[in-house]
C-alpha cells in the first residue's frame, strides 16, 4: 500500500431524497477502483497469509561426461534407483491407465489406424517440423522443473560410448542395467518393463528420449536390454523417463547422491474489507495503491419528495403512508429490512445481522439495542435511532417507523378484512371516518428466499421485544422486536418477529 488512508477525500451533493453516504474506496495498481458503502461494512482489518514453500532437489550423478551432462539417479515418479517409477506415452506429462492411439494427446484419427503408416499426429509432424519436445510437453521439466528434462539420443550414445563398464546386476532385488564411469560414479535403469494398451510388460528396459524419429510417426528410444542400442518405438507407448541436468558453463554442481527437500515461507499481507453479508474481500497490500474515503452529501429537505398518506382520524393523529418503503402502489410488497438495519439484502440471518455481534464473537450476542447485559453490549435502547430507521433513512426525516402503540393503535381504531387489491392479498384497515388502507400480505424474507407471500406478513415497528404489551410486567428478551401480524382471514394483532428476519416497513408521520 503505497499511499495509506486518506479520509474523506471527495465530497459531492446528488438531489435525492436519501440522507449521506460514506465509501471506502481501495484503488489498485491497476487503476481500478472498488467502493464500499461503509454502512455495509462490519470490519477492515489485515492478516498474514504464511505459505510452506517445499522445493525438492533431486539426487543426480556426475559421470564425467563431456558435454558435462547430470544424470538423475532414479526415474520420473520414482525415488530411489530400482524403484521403476511411472509411465509415460511420449509427449504426455501424466501417467494414465490405458496406453494406446485413441488416448494419446497427439493422435489424429483419419480412418485408416489399422496401417500404422497412415497415423497421423497433430503435433511434432511433418507439418511443423518440431524434432525435439518442447518445455510443456517435456515430463521431465513439468515433474521436476525446468532445470531437468528428458535426455535426447545423442546423450543416450555419450552415456553408453564413455562409461568404463557396463554390467547386468541386481540393486535390492531389482534387475537392472548398471553404467559405472571412469571416475567411479555409477549409474542404474532397472528392468521397468513398459505398457501397452491396459497391460503391463515386464521384461524389457526401454527409455524414452526426447527425440522424434524421422517423420515424427514414431520417438526414439533407448534399449538397455541385453546390448544396449538405439531403437524407436510409437508414440502412444508407455516407457520409463530418466531425467538430465546440463550444467551450465557458469555453474558449479557437486554431486548430490541424495534427493532433498527445501522448505521456505512466504509471507502476504492481504487488507481484509469484511462486511455484514459475510463475503470477504481480500486485497494484496502491494497490489493496492490507495485507501481513501468518499463522502456523499445528500439534502435532508424531503418537501419535494412527499410521499402520500392517508389520515384514518386515530386520538394520537398519526398518520399512515399508503405504500411500503421500496413501494410506489398500496398493493406492492416494496423492500424486505431487517429490524434496526436501512438497506434491502441478498441474505438474511443473524451472521449478516448488522447489530448480531461484531466480528470473530458467537452470532449469540447483540450489539446494540441490548437490555440485557447476558445477551451482549447493554446500552437500554428500546426504540429505533434515526439513523436504524428505515423509514427515516429511506424516506426522509418527516417519516419514521411505527412504535408498538401506534400498531396497537391502528388495531384497535379499525375495522379489519382480508381482502384483494389489484389482485394481491392482504389486510384492510377501514376507519370510523372512511379512509382506509391496505397491507399487502408480503411474507418473510428468511435466508435467500421470501416464505408465506400472500397468506402471511410481518410489519415491523421501532420498538424492541422488552415487556410484553398485552401484560404490563412480563419481561421479554432482545433478540426480537414488535411488529403489526396478520396471517390470512384468521386474524391480526401485535406480535413479535426475529431481528435478524427480512420483513416490510410502512412509515408513518405525525400530523402538520
Amino acid at each position: 500500500m503505497k499511499k495509506g488512508i486518506v479520509a474523506f477525500a471527495v465530497s459531492f451533493v446528488l438531489s435525492l431524497p436519501m440522507f449521506g453516504a460514506t465509501y471506502m474506496c481501495v484503488e489498485q495498481n491497476d487503476k481500478s477502483v472498488d467502493k464500499f458503502d461503509t454502512y455495509d461494512i462490519r470490519q477492515v482489518d489485515f492478516e498474514m497469509q504464511v505459505v510452506e514453500i517445499i522445493d525438492t532437489v533431486y539426487a543426480y550423478v556426475d559421470l564425467g561426461l563431456p558435454s558435462g551432462t547430470l544424470w538423475a539417479t532414479f526415474n520420473v515418479g520414482a525415488s530411489r534407483p530400482e524403484e521403476f517409477g511411472d509411465y509415460f506415452a511420449w509427449g504426455e506429462t501424466d501417467p494414465k491407465e490405458v496406453y494406446d492411439n485413441d488416448s494419446y494427446e497427439w493422435y489424429k484419427s483419419n480412418g485408416n489406424e489399422e496401417e500404422s503408416e497412415y497415423i497421423e499426429y497433430t503435433k511434432y509432424n511433418d507439418e511443423d517440423m518440431l524434432k525435439i519436445l518442447r518445455s510443456e510437453d517435456d515430463v521431465a521439466s513439468v515433474k521436476w522443473g525446468s532445470d531437468w528434462r528428458m535426455p535426447t539420443m545423442d546423450e543416450y550414445n555419450e552415456l553408453v560410448s564413455n562409461c568404463e563398464k557396463i554390467t547386468y546386476k541386481r540393486i535390492n532385488g531389482v534387475s537392472g542395467t548398471m553404467f559405472t564411469a571412469k571416475n567411479g560414479n555409477w549409474i542404474f535403469f532397472p528392468d521397468a518393463g513398459y505398457r501397452e494398451g491396459d497391460s503391463f510388460e515386464k521384461l524389457a528396459c526401454v527409455y524414452w528420449s526426447s527425440s522424434s524419429h524421422l517423420s515424427g510417426k514414431y520417438a526414439d528410444c533407448q534399449n538397455f536390454g541385453g546390448v544396449p542400442d538405439k531403437i524407436k518405438d510409437c508414440r502412444h507407448a508407455g516407457f520409463s523417463v530418466r531425467p538430465v541436468y546440463v550444467k551450465r558453463s557458469d555453474e558449479i554442481k557437486e554431486p548430490l547422491d541424495t534427493t532433498r527437500t527445501i522448505l521456505s515461507i512466504d509471507t502476504t499481507n492481504f487488507m481484509c474489507v469484511r462486511p455484514y453479508d459475510g463475503i470477504v474481500k481480500k486485497y494484496n497490500v502491494e497490489d493496492v495503491e490507495e485507501v481513501f474515503h468518499e463522502e456523499v452529501i445528500l439534502p435532508t429537505d424531503t418537501s419535494s419528495y412527499d410521499y402520500p398518506y392517508v389520515d384514518l382520524g386515530l386520538p394520537s393523529g398519526t398518520l399512515w403512508a399508503t405504500f411500503n418503503v421500496g413501494a410506489s402502489k398500496p398493493e406492492e410488497y416494496g423492500d424486505y429490512f431487517a429490524w434496526g438495519e436501512i438497506k434491502p439484502k441478498s441474505y438474511y440471518d443473524w451472521t449478516t445481522y448488522r447489530w448480531g455481534g461484531e466480528y470473530g464473537t458467537s452470532k449469540e450476542y447483540i450489539s446494540k439495542y441490548c437490555c440485557n447485559h447476558e445477551n451482549g453490549r447493554r446500552d437500554s435502547l428500546v426504540t429505533l435511532l434515526p439513523e436504524d430507521d428505515a423509514a427515516t433513512a429511506n424516506w426522509g426525516q418527516d417519516w419514521r417507523m411505527p412504535t408498538v402503540e401506534e400498531c396497537c393503535e391502528l388495531i384497535e381504531n379499525c375495522q379489519w378484512s382480508w381482502e384483494e387489491l389489484n389482485g394481491v392479498k392482504g389486510t384492510k384497515f377501514t376507519a370510523k371516518n372512511g379512509n382506509w388502507i391496505f397491507f399487502p400480505a408480503a411474507g418473510t424474507f428468511d435466508g435467500y428466499s421470501v416464505k408465506s407471500k400472500a397468506s402471511v406478513a410481518y410489519y415491523l415497528s421501532s420498538s424492541l421485544h422488552v415487556v410484553d404489551w398485552l401484560t404490563v410486567g412480563y419481561s421479554g428478551d432482545d433478540w426480537y422486536s414488535y411488529c403489526l401480524y396478520f396471517y390470512d382471514v384468521y386474524y391480526q394483532y401485535c406480535s413479535t418477529c426475529a431481528r435478524f428476519s427480512g420483513h416490510t416497513v410502512r412509515p408513518v408521520r405525525a400530523k402538520k
